[in-house]
């Protein structure tokens, strides 16, 4: 049984009733615990993408929150930035993109890594 807390927004691989793997995020834990709805953004089963689905909660396991980013990743977060009117966010991303071309800080000092999230909790 998966041990780790489960909440809303969490982004997860998990495998559904019928056996497929699902890669999405949590839109709902149900009240009895026992099983939450995924929003499926990749799956095995051709037709699930972009559905919900219902899944029993030990079959999810969380998707590591911090991940190297790549050129790309930063410039399509860079414009949701934008879209949100997320100064703070931009800003860091157009530091972590600078950082990728240029290396980390120069001063000696390392960056503190931190989520793709926004203060708004969404996460890549």
């Amino acid at each position: 049984m998966n041990t780790k807390k489960i909440t809303v927004g969490d982004w997860v691989k998990a495998k559904s009733f019928e056996g497929e793997i699902v890669i999405g995020y949590i839109e709902n834990v149900n009240d009895n615990g026992k099983s939450v709805r995924i929003k499926a953004v990749q799956a095995e089963q051709v037709g699930v993408k972009g559905s919900s689905i219902e899944t029993p909660i030990q079959s999810v396991t969380p998707l590591q929150k911090f991940h190297k980013k790549t050129k790309a990743d930063i410039l399509g977060l860079i414009d949701l930035a934008l879209l949100t009117h997320d100064k703070e966010w931009f800003e860091r991303l157009t530091a972590d993109l600078k950082d990728l071309h240029e290396g980390p800080a120069s001063n000696g000092q390392a960056r503190k890594p931190f989520s793709t999230g926004s203060r708004l909790n969404f996460h890549l």
